[in-house]
């Protein structure tokens, strides 16, 4: 999109350098690129004059956003770099601790025993008798 903007750019000021150099005195038939325009009213010349602005002003615009976009993508291309780069360093002390633990198991260590749930409680039921043999035979 730039590049497409700054031959736009370049066209119009080529055009409008192009028909001062030729016509910077006398504009009674006015010419450019050696082509006779045509153009015999104040009018005519005006619009043309509108339509080169316009055609620039595109350009001109055409190159901004381009540089927009392409600035936005270097950002995007920087931040995914930088995330990148810490989950590679996430692996690598990932991957080394991997092996400190394979190193220490494989040379009869065990290793530090993690938090074990304890098992649960058996749990007793509070509404039935303790010793129903009791209770049956009063």
């Amino acid at each position: 999109m730039f590049f497409i903007g700054l031959l736009l750019l370049i066209v119009a000021a080529v055009f409008g350098v192009d028909f001062l150099w030729k016509n910077n005195v006398h504009i009674a038939a006015p010419r450019v690129f050696g082509e006779d325009l045509a153009l015999h009213s104040t009018r005519s010349l005006f619009v043309l004059g509108a339509i080169v602005g316009a055609v620039a002003l595109l350009g001109i615009a055409l190159m901004i956003a381009g540089a927009r976009r392409r600035t936005g993508r270097a950002a995007k291309r920087r931040q995914q770099r930088r995330e990148f780069g810490e989950l590679r360093d996430e692996r690598d002390r990932l991957r080394s601790e991997n092996a400190d633990l394979h190193a220490r198991l494989g040379n009869g260590h065990a290793a530090p025993e993690t938090a074990q749930p304890s098992q649960p409680a058996e749990t007793t039921d509070l509404t039935a008798p303790e010793n129903e043999d009791q209770h049956a035979t009063h």
